[in-house]
């Protein structure tokens, strides 16, 4: 009976050995992963400010570009303009030179 109680003490000796050897992989493991996990924390909220900043920056573009559309415009119908006018004072140079 002794032999058998000691055979099972050895039992539950190995067994709770393994258990904590195995809790502490569990542990560990767990530490991996919440450290990997507040990595990718950091570079998605770094990833979101560039973001942030390149969608800013789009948008500055984006009106500079429909300002810079006006104007091309404005600058086109004033060029339209003179064009007329120097055309119309080349005719009246040329009617004056006959």
């Amino acid at each position: 009976m002794k032999k058998v109680l000691l055979e099972m003490e050895d039992q539950k000796n190995s067994y709770e050995q393994k258990a904590k050897e195995s809790l502490q992989k569990v542990l560990e493991e767990k530490m991996n992963a919440e450290q990997q996990l507040q990595s990718t924390q950091r570079s998605l909220a770094l990833a979101e400010q560039k973001c942030e900043e390149w969608r800013s920056q789009y948008e500055a573009l984006k009106e500079d570009w429909r300002t810079l559309g006006t104007q091309h415009r404005e600058l086109e119908s004033q060029l339209h303009v003179l064009q007329s006018k120097l055309q119309g004072a080349d005719s009246r140079d040329l009617q004056m030179n006959q």
